[in-house]
C-alpha cells in the first residue's frame, strides 16, 4: 500500500523538525507578548494605551528599516543559519529583562529593549523562513505543510498566552521568561536537523542596489501579488489597532483579569487552527497553488451534469449546486476575500459586546475565517517567485502590509481617548469589510480567479 500524502509529509525529518521548531517558536513569541504587556501594565498602571503603544512602536518602526534593506542579503545568506541565528539573538534578549527581574530592578525601558531587538530580527527570521519551505519540500507538498505549520503556530498561539498569563501571576517573571529562553534555544536546535532537497541557486554578482530594485520590479509587475498583499494591509492596519486596544479593552471595558486576557487572545490562534484544518477541504478536486482556481468543470462529480442528469427531476436545482460548491470548492478569490470580508465583521461585533465569554466566541470565529486567505496567499508566493528571488519578493511583501501597522497603533494610541474604544472597533471593521467587498463584487478582481500568479503581460506575449 503507497502511504497517503500526509504519512510522506509527517515521515519527512526536515519537515518535522521545521515544523516542531516553529511551534516552539510561536509558544515562546505568545508567552514574550503576554509577558512584556503584563510586566508593562503592572510597572506603568496608567498611561497603559501610550506604554503598550510606544513598545509596539519600538517594534515596528525598526522592523521596516531593516525589512526595506535586507531582501538583497537574504536571497544570498544562508536562510538555515539566519533562522539560527535568529532564534539564538531572540534568546539572548530575553535574558535582559530576567537579570532585571532577578534583580527587583525591572523598568519599562528593559522591555522597551527587546521589542527593539524582536523588531529588528523579525525581519531576517520571517522571510527566510517562508524562502527555506519550497528548499525542502516538493512543491505538490507545500498547500499542506503550509496549512499544518501555520495551524500548529496558531495553535501553540492559542495554548501560550493564557499559560503564559498564569505563569506571571503564580511563579513570577523570571520562571516565565526562562520558559520563553529554552523555547527559543529548542526551535534553532531542531533547524540543525534541516536537510534541503532543492539547493540554493548560486547568485548573480551584482550590486545590493540592483538586486533591491530587481525584486521590487518583480513584485509590482505582477498585479496577483501586489493584490494579495493591499488586501491583507487592511487586516495588518487592524493588527496595528489590536495590539493597543485589546489589553485595555477586556480589563477595563469588559472588567476581565490577566487570565481573561490571555484567554481572549488565544481564542484567535485557537480559531485559526481550527479553519487550517477545513481549508483543504476548500481546494479539493483543483489545482491548489498553479491555476488559482479551486474548482474544475467537471470536478469531483461528473455524473452530476446540470443538463444531463436525469436525477434533476428528484434533486431540487439549488440542492445540487450546493452539493457541487462542497465537493468542487469556490473560486480561490470569493474564498480568500470572503474570509477578510467576515472578519472584519467580527470587529463590529466587538464593538456591540459587553460580555467576555461573548467576546471570546467572536475572536475564536474571527480565527476560523482568517487561513482561507493566509495559508492560500503564502502558497501562491512560494509557488510563484523564483527560488533566487524568494528573499527580497516576500521581504517586499512584508514591507508593505507590515508598513500600516505602525500607523494602525499609532491611530489606536491616539484617538482611543478621544473616541473610545468600541467606536474603533466599528471603524475598523467597516474599512476591512468595504474593502473585502469591492474586491469580490467588482468583476476586474476576477484576475485572482485564473491564470498563473507568476505570468504578467510580458510573460504572456513571449509564450505566444
Amino acid at each position: 500500500m503507497m502511504p497517503t500524502p500526509s504519512r510522506v509529509l509527517y515521515r519527512n525529518p526536515s519537515f518535522t523538525s521545521i515544523w516542531i521548531g516553529e511551534a516552539a517558536s510561536s509558544l515562546g513569541g505568545s508567552f514574550g507578548t503576554v509577558a512584556n504587556s503584563w510586566l508593562l501594565f503592572q510597572i506603568t498602571g496608567t498611561g497603559l494605551e501610550a506604554a503598550l503603544g510606544s513598545m509596539w512602536l519600538i517594534y515596528m518602526l525598526p522592523s521596516l528599516l531593516v525589512q526595506l534593506v535586507i531582501g538583497p542579503y537574504l536571497d544570498r545568506w544562508n536562510k538555515q543559519r539566519v533562522m539560527l541565528f535568529s532564534q539564538i539573538a531572540r534568546a539572548l534578549l530575553f535574558c535582559f529583562p530576567l537579570l532585571m527581574s532577578l534583580n527587583g530592578h525591572l523598568q519599562p525601558w528593559h522591555i522597551f529593549v527587546v521589542s527593539l531587538g524582536n523588531g529588528l530580527i523579525q525581519p531576517l527570521y520571517v522571510p527566510s523562513s517562508m524562502a527555506l519551505l519550497p528548499s525542502l519540500l516538493d512543491e505538490k507538498q507545500l498547500p499542506q505543510a503550509n496549512a499544518v505549520i501555520d495551524g500548529t503556530s496558531r495553535l501553540m498561539m492559542f495554548l501560550g498566552p493564557p499559560a503564559g498569563g498564569l505563569l506571571v501571576a503564580l511563579i513570577g517573571a523570571p520562571f516565565t521568561l526562562t520558559g520563553i529562553i529554552l523555547l527559543y534555544l529548542a526551535s534553532g536546535a531542531l533547524l540543525l536537523r534541516c536537510r534541503p532537497i532543492h539547493q540554493q541557486q548560486e547568485q548573480k554578482r551584482e550590486t545590493w542596489a540592483a538586486q533591491l530594485i530587481a525584486g521590487f520590479r518583480y513584485f509590482f509587475a505582477h498585479k496577483q501579488l501586489v493584490w494579495l498583499s493591499v488586501f491583507l494591509a487592511f487586516v495588518q492596519f487592524a493588527v496595528g489597532v489590536t495590539m493597543v486596544l485589546y489589553l485595555p479593552f477586556v480589563v477595563q471595558t469588559l472588567g476581565g483579569s490577566s487570565f481573561t486576557y490571555g484567554l481572549f487572545i488565544a481564542m484567535f490562534p485557537l480559531g485559526y487552527f481550527l479553519g487550517s484544518l477545513l481549508v483543504p477541504r476548500f481546494s479539493s478536486g483543483s489545482s491548489r497553488h498553479s491555476g488559482s482556481v479551486l474548482r474544475t468543470d467537471s470536478g469531483q462529480y461528473p455524473n452530476l451534469s446540470l443538463r444531463a442528469d436525469p436525477r434533476l427531476r428528484l434533486i431540487p436545482r439549488l440542492r445540487l449546486h450546493f452539493r457541487r460548491w462542497l465537493g468542487q470548492g469556490l473560486p480561490l478569490r470569493i474564498v480568500m476575500l470572503g474570509s477578510i470580508l467576515l472578519g472584519g465583521s467580527t470587529f463590529f461585533a466587538l464593538s456591540l459586546v459587553h460580555h467576555i465569554w461573548i467576546a471570546l466566541l467572536i475572536e475564536l470565529f474571527a480565527g476560523i475565517t482568517s487561513p482561507f486567505f493566509q495559508v492560500h496567499s503564502t502558497t501562491l508566493y512560494q509557488c510563484t517567485v523564483p527560488a533566487d528571488m524568494r528573499g527580497r519578493v516576500f521581504s517586499v511583501r512584508l514591507l508593505i502590509i507590515r508598513s500600516v501597522m505602525p500607523l494602525g497603533t499609532l491611530f489606536g494610541s491616539v484617538c482611543a481617548p478621544i473616541w473610545g474604544i468600541r467606536p474603533i472597533f466599528a471603524f475598523i471593521g467597516g474599512v476591512i469589510c468595504l474593502a473585502a467587498f469591492v474586491g469580490v463584487v467588482v468583476p476586474w478582481f476576477r484576475f485572482l480567479d485564473g491564470g498563473n500568479l507568476g505570468e504578467t503581460s510580458v510573460d504572456k506575449k513571449s509564450s505566444a
